[in-house]
């Protein structure tokens, strides 16, 4: 039967009817891509009611045209190595997407690791920025007390310059007679 490939812009699919065997495998062999199986081992289990589905993710090195992408399927027998039973190729054109349309798409696929990193992340700056401004109001409080305080006090006359020329809070003698300190 001939062989049916289905793909949107991302994905595609190859689907082919091939002779049924109880245990299978695929390899893929793509020189120019970066290749990740879909499942540690290869290797299935059938019955004859079953389709039998392998997936690899793979993302292309660079643009342009590339090396074939081969898909071989095997069968395994006990005690004897695997028999190829299917093989199938594709030459495959990878065109270079414009910067704006590659940064969208990365956003796009990984928005849950971006939200999982910034999330947390943003709820700590959050968090240390409210303490941050309680601590400076709660500081600003406490001075804008002491200067009341202060101010009463030179107010009620009940200051006297130190040598430094700011404020003391030693009380004036009653008695008229300078004192220094």
């Amino acid at each position: 039967m001939p062989e049916a490939m289905l793909k949107d812009e991302h994905r595609a699919r190859v689907e082919s009817k091939i002779e049924y065997y109880p245990i299978m495998t695929a390899e893929l062999i793509a020189p120019t891509f970066d290749t990740i199986p879909g499942d540690r081992d290869n290797r299935r289990a059938f019955t004859a009611t079953q389709v039998a589905s392998w997936t690899w993710t793979i993302v292309a090195k660079k643009p342009g045209k590339q090396n074939p992408i081969t898909i071989n399927i095997f069968t395994i027998v006990e005690d004897q190595p695997p028999v190829l039973i299917k093989s199938t190729s594709r030459n495959v054109v990878v065109l270079d997407k414009p910067l704006p349309t590659r940064m969208l798409n990365s956003l796009d696929d990984n928005w849950p690791t971006i939200l999982g990193t910034a999330g947390p992340l943003g709820l700590l700056i959050a968090y240390l920025t409210l303490r941050a401004n309680r601590a400076s109001k709660e500081l600003k409080e406490k001075v804008d007390s002491l200067e009341k305080k202060i101010k009463a006090l030179e107010d009620a006359g009940k200051t006297t310059p130190q040598a430094n020329g700011k404020p003391g809070l030693l009380p004036k003698p009653s008695d008229g007679s300078d004192q220094t300190s």
